[in-house]
């Protein structure tokens, strides 16, 4: 069957071997420790419950040994860190003994809030790149022998430690950058 006649179901589906996956997501999805939902298929009185695994803006994917049915209408009621929140949603992909999808397609303006929140907490911290403090890369203010001293002064480290943390690198960094400003000074022609 070539992928063109290929069911969304089966397209959506994870095939074994496969390499790459195309993500057709909307908004990023953050993992989710602890978390869970107790689940309400529209029209029926019983309730399931299922382990919240992630979580955006868009939806969420639910642990759950008997997933309901691609396209089955639910109401969620979230659970994370003491927080609930409800919401509206269709199942939009269904794995068994796995878990399924969940796309919210309705929720009030204060469970929004709610969500946001969460996703602001799960959120991973955006940290500057190695080296940068306000924008500013000291090593490449570093003449070349001072970059060339800090190199030496990198590998003597490792000589002696199989890792180093960021906060190491920094030192090494801004401790050749204050030498090579002392060193400058030195050198500096003094007034007559």
């Amino acid at each position: 069957m070539s992928e063109a006649s290929a069911t969304p179901q089966a397209a959506s589906a994870p095939q074994a071997g496969e390499r790459r996956r195309i993500d057709r997501r909307k908004h990023p999805r953050y993992p989710v420790a602890g978390g869970g939902a107790e689940i309400r298929q529209q029209g029926v009185d019983s309730r399931i419950w299922a382990r919240l695994t992630d979580i955006s803006l868009g939806g969420c994917y639910l642990e759950i040994m008997s997933p309901l049915p691609v396209l089955t209408y639910v109401n969620l009621g979230l659970i994370l860190e003491e927080q609930h929140l409800n919401a509206k949603g269709q199942v939009v992909v269904s794995h068994p003994n796995f878990g399924m999808g969940v796309q919210f397609i309705d929720m009030s303006a204060a469970d929004r809030k709610m969500l946001e929140s969460w996703l602001a907490g799960l959120a991973p911290k955006v940290v500057p790149p190695l080296g940068r403090r306000d924008g500013e890369n000291p090593v490449r203010i570093l003449d070349k022998d001072s970059a060339a001293l800090l190199v030496q002064a990198i590998t003597e480290f490792f000589f002696n430690r199989p890792v180093m943390s960021r906060e190491e690198f920094q030192q090494l960094v801004e401790a050749r950058h204050k030498a090579s400003n002392t060193e400058a000074k030195a050198e500096a022609p003094k007034p007559a």
